[in-house]
């Protein structure tokens, strides 16, 4: 029995799209393997001196230990006993999906008419990870802060901190992923529109 002819294209097409999503896949996760360290002291970096201001803390130190990215604050404090915070961010917490993310941008490529989508993922990404590692360093640190007695204790601040950390973890970090995916599917056709009324002019 013959296979029809549309059949067979779309079975070819999609055996053609998982060998590339398995190759993409498996070559992100080896390069990545060997730079995402790099890329999550990164992240982290910023995010700590973006929390420090927040906090009223000054980042003396940041340095690469094993898994763990280490950040360094110090209290600001007059007239009083200041006091160091050591801070450890495992940046695989917040990077663990990305060579499945990347897997996903490269199926996507041959469908993506305006390849300015690239960009706007890529930036999509990063903000997700610095806003996580934000978060997550906001929470930290109002723990420790509390516990030490250089902040008053505040159950509200401390929950907002906690809540906002595990729901961005949760909900956005975790589906990373399919959340790239659902923008790259809904922006297939962007430009589409525009560029058919200007042939028709």
């Amino acid at each position: 029995m013959e296979i029809p002819e549309d059949k067979l294209q779309l079975r070819n097409k999609l055996l053609k799209i998982t060998l590339y999503f398995i190759v993409s896949f498996l070559l992100a996760l080896l390069v990545w393997i060997m730079i995402g360290r790099y890329y999550g002291t990164v992240i982290t970096s910023i995010s700590a001196y973006a929390i420090a201001p927040v906090k009223n803390l000054k980042l003396i130190e940041i340095k690469r230990e094993k898994e763990n990215i280490a950040t360094i604050f110090i209290t600001q404090r007059y007239q009083t006993k200041n006091i160091i915070l050591l801070q450890n961010v495992n940046y695989g917490h917040f990077t663990f999906n990305v060579p499945l993310t990347i897997a996903i941008i490269v199926v996507f490529f041959p469908f993506i008419k305006k390849k300015r989508v690239y960009a706007e993922v890529a930036i999509l990404i990063v903000s997700i990870h610095i806003i996580y590692v934000f978060l997550l360093e906001g929470y930290k640190l109002t723990e420790a802060l509390l516990k030490s007695g250089y902040e008053k204790p505040n159950q509200t601040k401390f929950y907002l901190w906690l809540y906002s950390e595990g729901f961005f973890k949760s909900m956005v970090l975790r589906f990373e992923p399919f959340l790239i995916g659902a923008y790259l599917y809904f922006s297939r056709t962007r430009g589409l529109e525009v560029e058919e009324k200007e042939e028709e002019d």
